[in-house]
């Protein structure tokens, strides 16, 4: 598992089930806790978010790169990215204008 971008389809198990598998291992979290997979790079195409549902995840949250919602596709939501460097007023700013300026 290297959170590598999956969208050259490289190693797609490893990086999306075997990380899963992993993940419940080193935290004995369930399987069937782990139900929500994040894109690294916010990136997905149709061959990534399939295997994401193959590998057992109910939804999966992209960076509004795919101009869908949650509601038409639950393995690709959208969510914005929250910096390190973000002010408070910037974070609101994203609950109140769907941006950080």
């Amino acid at each position: 598992m290297t959170h590598s971008d999956l969208m050259n389809h490289e190693d797609l198990d490893d990086e999306i089930c075997g990380s899963r598998n992993l993940i419940a291992a080193m935290t004995g979290i369930p399987l069937s806790d782990l139900v929500s997979f994040a894109y690294p790079y916010g990136n997905a195409d149709e061959i990534v978010t399939t295997k994401v549902w193959k590998c057992g995840y109910q939804s999966g949250a992209g960076l509004g790169q795919i101009p869908v919602s949650a509601f038409q596709n639950p393995y690709y939501f959208s969510r914005h990215p929250v910096t390190s460097d973000m002010t408070l007023e910037d974070f609101a700013a994203l609950f109140l204008t769907g941006d950080e300026e």
